[in-house]
């Protein structure tokens, strides 16, 4: 976990698997631990404290995509993660990743003036959405949502408390229609 924060402080423009691997070792594998601690308090059955496990660690990339897609905006108190050059979050790795020299040129110089210009940070949102990267980003989490509901499901009886963990699920799915 603590590898996974380390990367994400000294990478400054990780490349799109390098993101991944990030948000699974510092979101993923943190509530991979914490669900199959819990589980093994409940159970020594190693096949339900797996698969709570990966509940856990699906559950973390989940909150990892959707904090990385509301750092795309600035929030009450908090500046939009495009304000952080050289950082890169997922949506700029995605979009550096499926752009063509000229988009990825405009997106660098974008980003390197967001800090100081508000223009060049719109340029740079307007870059990354338009390249398909909330979409991108959307789906992905779908797929994380359904492999988390799925251990979930195989994991844990039905019970009050399943199904609240289920309705967590539902309200971390980033751009979910309720």
């Amino acid at each position: 976990m603590t590898a996974g924060q380390h990367a994400d402080l000294s990478l400054p423009e990780p490349s799109l698997d390098q993101c991944w691997q990030i948000a699974e070792r510092k979101s993923g594998l943190f509530l991979a631990l914490a669900c199959r601690a819990g589980a093994r308090l409940q159970t020594a059955d190693a096949q339900r404290v797996e698969r709570c496990g990966q509940f856990g660690l699906h559950l973390g990339i989940l909150l990892q995509i959707g904090d990385d897609l509301d750092g795309l905006w600035a929030s009450e108190g908090a500046r939009s993660d495009l304000l952080a050059w050289p950082r890169w979050t997922l949506p700029v790795a995605y979009t550096m990743a499926v752009s063509g020299a000229v988009d990825r040129d405009r997106l660098r110089d974008a980003l390197r003036r967001a800090p100081a210009d508000a223009d060049a940070e719109e340029q740079a949102r307007h870059l990354i959405i338009a390249a398909g990267a909330v979409l991108y980003l959307a789906t992905e989490a779908r797929c994380h949502r359904r492999r988390a509901q799925e251990a979930l499901l195989q994991a844990v009886p039905p019970s009050a408390a399943r199904d609240e963990l289920l309705a967590l699920l539902h309200t971390y799915t980033p751009l979910e229609q309720t």
